[in-house]
């Protein structure tokens, strides 16, 4: 699921990071569970999250309600207009 969070400009570092996180976290898992679980009886808790499944990497922007990408294709546009613009009048 983290290389269909984050964006395609923080993607790799993102999932490195998620990953590290992730390892780090099922080891602290893996060494307090037993001894919890052997002293608390029973108990459990739900997380929820948004169905992901036939979803393109660009549609996970919306899913998630990140609006990064598109303060990007905004200032795609905008470098892509003065471009444009310093082509037409010669100046570079």
């Amino acid at each position: 699921m983290p290389a269909e969070i984050f964006p395609s400009s923080l993607r790799a570092k993102g999932v490195a990071l998620s990953t590290c996180s992730n390892w780090l976290n099922n080891f602290i898992i893996g060494l307090i569970t037993p001894p919890m679980v052997q002293n608390t009886g029973f108990g459990a808790t739900y997380f929820f999250v948004p169905e992901t499944n036939g979803r393109t990497l660009e549609q996970m922007d919306h899913v998630f309600k990140d609006v990064s990408s598109e303060a990007e294709d905004e200032r795609r546009a905008r470098i892509e207009r003065d471009i444009m613009q310093s082509e037409r009048t010669g100046r570079f």
